[in-house]
């Protein structure tokens, strides 16, 4: 089975549990809708 890159993207950013990647500096590169849900920002 072959999905086009935006079906993926699509794929993560619905995805009930919270989702993030992070490159090797330990910097978030992506986080899908539900992940953003369960962050608590200070500020």
């Amino acid at each position: 089975m072959h999905l086009k890159i935006n079906s993926y993207e699509r794929i993560l950013a619905n995805l009930h549990d919270g989702l993030y990647f992070v490159d090797r500096n330990r910097v978030i590169t992506y986080w899908n809708k539900a992940a953003g849900r369960n962050c608590i920002t200070t500020g």
